[in-house]
């Protein structure tokens, strides 16, 4: 595998994981011991060598997940997949 490489650049593996993936879920463990989901994020690319992200969903205690009210820019990919987001 390339990645195993040591001398791979940085940036490249920055590159490779922005290119393939496009939303990240991020469960945690609440206090009460049950686990939710507590952000949902769209890799947007990469931006100054850093993997740059938008909050599509964050989770509020007594609301659950809130729309950040950020747009989608991988939308289409989504719909072909049969996934939306409703207001």
């Amino acid at each position: 595998m390339f990645l195993q490489a040591a001398d791979f650049p940085v940036d490249a593996i920055r590159s490779q994981i922005a290119e393939g993936i496009d939303i990240i879920i991020h469960l945690g463990r609440l206090s009460d011991g049950s686990r939710k989901v507590l952000e949902i994020a769209e890799v947007k690319g990469i931006s100054k060598g850093e993997i740059e992200t938008s909050l599509l969903f964050k989770y509020k205690p007594s609301i659950g997940l809130v729309k950040s009210g950020n747009g989608l820019i991988h939308g289409e990919k989504l719909e072909l997949r049969g996934i939306t987001l409703e207001s």
